[in-house]
């Protein structure tokens, strides 16, 4: 009984093992096929299929080409014996395919223009910083040459150096720049009649250039020549005359602290050097008003020439505006710039006669219109101006605020 039972258990095993393998079978047999049958299809290359296509002359010539071509490729493969649905299905099949190839490498050239763009805007983002560096240092090195040239200059020529500096200060006082460049003889042909010796700022840089300037009082002489030519040709009531007379009047200030710098440095008028060794000056006496008011007493400059006695005014008129803010330095700047316009009107009338009118106030009228010029500046400042009209004269009102 033993034995039997042995025999009959591989038996069962054998039977196990084989129902498995048919369930197996079953299960393999009704899932659904995902695998494309290979179809053995016909193809023609791509050369001879634009060579068809460039001996047809039609419209939507790419279009009707592919669609035969289709055409012919479903009946090839009809005579081959391929079922309909697997011929469909292979169509399909390679239109997809040929789809996505034209997909993908349309999408490569994108990303590879892409790649040419960003490659091109990183080179031209280096050629910029490289630019800029370069900008950079030559504006390092146009720095640096004109500092060396300065230094050169102050070697070579420091009264040179000074005289540009004192130019460039009195330019800055012409702000509407009437006189920056020569007359313009088109539009004043009648100018060289009246005026036999002309001169701007611009000549005066050229001259200064060339080293025309030896001294101090050559450069004076050719500012003051501009302010005479204007004043001369000019009336009294232009905006050309009273730019003039506050040009000179600001520029006078500008040259006297240059002669008093030059003369503290110490020039070689000939070589326009720094001499050996600084001069010795004498300290100034200390400022007070009295001395301001025994100047202002015409007995007491009654032993000056006129000369004299204007330049000895201009520096007690430019130590009291150097004072602090007070009434007392308003009140004694006031009459010290009145008494330096009589004498100026006093000099004027020893060069040039002025012509006899009716009143004989000529000078009289002059004066008074550079005294109303020169003091309304100061006065604006301290109050507000008040205009009365009558009907021949014009009445000026200072009200305090």
């Amino acid at each position: 009984m033993a034995s039997t039972e042995k025999r009959a258990r591989p038996k069962q095993g054998l039977h196990r093992k084989s129902r498995k393998k048919a369930k197996k079978s079953k299960k393999a047999a009704a899932e659904p096929c995902t695998v494309m049958p290979a179809v053995s299809a016909p193809c023609i290359p791509p050369q001879r299929l634009n060579k068809i296509m460039n001996q047809v002359a039609i419209q939507r010539k790419k279009q009707f080409v592919e669609r035969v071509h289709s055409y012919w490729l479903l009946k090839r493969l009809s005579r081959n014996g391929v079922p309909l649905l697997r011929r469909l299905q292979s169509s399909l099949q390679s239109q997809r395919n040929t789809q996505q190839r034209e997909d993908d490498e349309e999408t490569q050239a994108l990303k590879e223009k892409l790649k040419y763009w960003q490659r091109l805007r990183h080179d031209l983002e280096r050629a910029r910083l490289l630019i800029e560096l370069i900008r950079k240092r030559e504006k390092l090195k146009r720095e640096q040459i004109k500092v060396e040239q300065v230094a050169m200059e102050l070697q070579l020529t420091p009264f040179t150096v000074l005289l540009r500096s004192v130019l460039d200060q009195l330019q800055e006082k012409d702000s509407a720049r009437i006189f920056a460049q020569p007359v313009n003889l088109k539009e004043v042909p009648d100018y060289l009649d009246h005026i036999k010796h002309p001169m701007d700022f611009s000549t005066m840089r050229k001259r200064l250039d060339a080293q025309g300037y030896k001294n101090l009082t050559e450069f004076e002489e050719d500012f003051d020549l501009i302010i005479d030519n204007c004043m001369k040709y000019n009336a009294k009531d232009t905006i050309f005359y009273r730019a003039a007379v506050r040009l000179r009047d600001q520029g006078g200030v500008v040259l006297r602290q240059a002669r008093r710098d030059a003369e503290a440095i110490g020039y070689n008028n000939e070589t326009g050097m720094h001499l050996p060794e600084r001069p010795k000056l004498e300290s100034p006496p200390p400022f007070s008003w009295e001395d301001v008011d025994r100047l202002l007493n015409p007995a007491n400059r009654a032993h000056m020439s006129l000369e004299e006695q204007l330049r000895e005014l201009l520096e007690k008129l430019d130590l009291t505006c150097a004072m602090k803010s007070s009434g007392s330095r308003s009140k004694r700047a006031k009459l010290l710039k009145k008494e330096i316009n009589m004498i100026r009107c006093k000099i004027s009338q020893q060069h040039h006669q002025p012509p006899q009118t009716e009143s004989g106030i000529g000078s009289f009228e002059e004066e008074n219109a550079v005294l109303e010029h020169e003091g309304e500046e100061e006065e604006l400042m301290q109050g507000k101006v008040v205009q009365v009209r009558t009907d021949n004269t014009t009445a000026m009102a200072y009200v305090n605020q």
